[in-house]
């Protein structure tokens, strides 16, 4: 008996020498602090709606990182590492006080700040590979690696700007004083110089990464309470920072750095999460309303009101997810607010009244067709995988084999997903996929879809394949 697999219709098969590496998402809002992502999305949720895969009870604040097909974020005092396909837990770690940052994967390492501990762990297994105390504390904090160091700050009173040795954890430089934020440190390069942007209330201070030596600084005490204060975005020479969104324009005169403000977003703040920009243009979600703004002049496009919510660049497509779970999908478009569609929430709950402002802050991460939410109730995987494509493969010990159907990207196959999946066989390819025959129920187990197949050797060869009945 000779066991043939080929092309499907609807899903793409690819033997298992041909799989692609998955797109990653490895810290708090992607790869450059820009929340972009350019893997592709499915648009059409009219026709088919977005699914949760699957989901957890873990809630806060951080958002959920990606890397190498596994999801890691923290919840409490715990740090956990799922694979991102299937939700299987891979392994969890008590990390005090870690459960409003956002882990950062770099290498094969994850770093995470904790309410007081600076810590380095084996991405793939959870070992504690080396642990600081940066004498103070970090309220949401994802650190940056960059150049062999690792980057944050704290609210301590004086030195409270910090680099770190990636490699054991070694204090390289301290200094500078900043108001303490939410939000996060970013690499970038303006005028020419490579320079680490902090956050603080209502301003920004970049240093030189190698010293820690103030490069420049901007603040105003005008707008901010609390520890508000989202992540610096740069934009070529302008930054923009602060709660209300003000504008930096950044020169350098013999080496000597100014930040000038251009303009001010008073009218409407960002508070805590952050800007997405996109062809010169600034999208800002500020309380119930999302805005569009130039970013040379801060003129104002157009505004909407979209009630509370975060957003992110997916797919060239603005993304949008409220604090309900719902999310709307929308063209980046400068002129005038665009909507392509919008999905109800996806856990059910469309009459949900929740006063906590803090309930729909959270940033989501979008990688390989995933879009990982982490609202007030839980951590939710949402499938926006145009066409997910499929590897089937044979394994076979004496006269007994199996077929196996993973993803082309390695990452595991979700069980919610698997259901939709009917293998199909015969003895001549040539047939109509309607005069196939079904093979019968594989069994999932592992992220994987399994098949048992006897093998007879006076019966003729056969082929498989595997079709999707949603897509």
């Amino acid at each position: 008996m000779k066991i043939f697999g080929i092309l499907t219709v609807g899903w793409l098969l690819f033997s298992a020498t041909n799989l692609a590496p998955a797109a990653d998402w490895p810290r708090f809002r992607g790869n450059d602090l820009l929340a972009s992502s350019s893997d592709p999305m499915r648009t059409n949720w009219a026709d088919i709606k977005p699914s949760i895969l699957w989901s957890t009870n873990s809630a806060n604040y951080g958002s959920v990182a990606v890397a190498n097909g596994i999801a890691y974020y923290c919840g409490g005092n715990q740090c956990y590492a799922v694979k991102a396909g299937s939700g299987l837990s891979l392994w969890s770690v008590l990390l005090y006080g870690a459960g409003d940052s956002t882990p950062t994967i770099v290498d094969g390492r994850l770093y995470a700040y904790s309410s007081d501990k600076l810590t380095c762990l084996d991405a793939t297994t959870g070992k504690k590979l080396w642990e600081t105390s940066p004498m103070g504390s970090s309220d949401s904090q994802s650190p940056w690696i960059e150049g062999g160091r690792v980057f944050i700050s704290n609210n301590s009173s004086t030195n409270n700007i910090k680099a770190f040795d990636a490699t054991n954890g070694t204090l390289l430089w301290q200094s500078q004083a900043i108001p303490h934020t939410y939000g996060s440190p970013v690499g970038a390069t303006i005028q020419g110089m490579r320079q680490i942007l902090f956050p603080a209330k209502d301003g920004v201070i970049a240093v030189a990464p190698d010293t820690g030596q103030r490069l420049w600084s901007y603040q105003t005490n005008k707008y901010s309470y609390w520890n508000q204060g989202p992540s610096p975005v740069a934009c070529g020479d302008i930054v923009l920072v602060g709660s209300k969104t003000i504008a930096l324009k950044i020169s350098s005169t013999n080496g000597q750095f100014k930040a000038k403000p251009i303009w001010t977003n008073s009218y409407s703040g960002s508070y805590y999460t952050t800007i997405v920009s996109h062809n010169g243009c600034a999208f800002i979600s500020a309380g119930e309303y999302l805005s569009c703004r130039e970013i040379e002049t801060g003129h104002l496009n157009w505004e909407t009101n979209l009630g509370p919510g975060t957003i992110i660049l997916a797919d060239g497509h603005l993304l949008l997810t409220g604090w309900d779970t719902s999310l709307i999908l929308a063209n980046p478009n400068p002129e005038r607010y665009e909507e392509i569609c919008r999905c109800p929430p996806l856990n059910g709950k469309t009459n949900v009244v929740d006063s906590d402002i803090f309930a729909y802050l959270n940033t989501p991460a979008y990688a390989n067709g995933y879009l990982f939410i982490r609202p007030k109730n839980g951590t939710f995987c949402v499938d926006l995988d145009p066409q997910p494509a499929m590897a089937l493969t044979l394994a076979a010990t004496n006269r007994v084999a199996q077929l196996s159907v993973r993803q082309v990207n390695g990452w595991d196959l979700a069980k919610s997903r698997a259901t939709n999946l009917v293998l199909l066989c015969t003895t001549n390819p040539a047939l109509p996929l309607a005069e196939w025959t079904p093979a019968g129920a594989m069994t999932w187990k592992n992220g994987a879809l399994t098949k048992r197949l006897v093998l007879v050797s006076d019966e003729p060869a056969w082929f498989y394949q595997v079709t999707n009945q949603t897509h």
